[in-house]
């Protein structure tokens, strides 16, 4: 609620997209169930009609950790089903996973729900091999998938920002 409320407040102008709640199944996160999104959906809708916004899902991923749902893509289905005259636009995920392989199972994953796909963050977190060589090799995989597929509608590196993890921050 408290997020909604503030970005009723915000004025949105020059905006196109509204993007939802960030990582909602995680406890450290947005920490909303599908449900809880789906009943605030309808102030999101509002939102963006007053400024002529395209809805993203919330960006989901695999929690492993405190979590209302561990897995992204049943968050994703219990909050179509709480809400299936819902307005939106695109499916957002994020993807930490470190092989081509592993992107392409996401990316068919999330084909389920129709609607374009928006990879809001991705790098190679999960890897062990954490270098800027390793996150370079990585990369370059994964741009190849991301640009190949017409599915994809955008995609953004994840940089970190961290100082114990200088390699993903090309």
């Amino acid at each position: 609620g408290d997020f909604i409320t503030r970005a009723e407040a915000t004025d949105f102008t020059g905006a196109k997209y509204l993007l939802a709640f960030n990582e909602p199944n995680f406890a450290a996160q947005s920490n909303i169930t599908a449900q809880q999104a789906a009943a605030l959906w309808p102030r999101i809708e509002a939102i963006a009609a007053k400024y002529n916004l395209k809805i993203v899902t919330p960006a989901t991923n695999f929690c492993g950790g405190a979590c209302n749902n561990t897995n992204p893509y049943n968050w994703l289905k219990d909050f179509f089903a709480a809400c299936p005259a819902c307005k939106v636009d695109y499916v957002a995920s994020h993807w930490y996973a470190c092989d081509g392989p592993a992107l392409n199972f996401n990316l068919n994953s999330l084909k389920q729900f129709n609607k374009p796909i928006w990879l809001t963050e991705f790098s190679c977190l999960d890897g062990a091999d954490k270098s800027p060589a390793a996150q370079s090799k990585y990369m370059t995989a994964a741009l190849d998938i991301l640009e190949k597929d017409p599915a994809v509608f955008r995609y953004a590196w994840f940089t970190g920002r961290w100082p114990g993890e200088p390699g993903i921050s090309l």
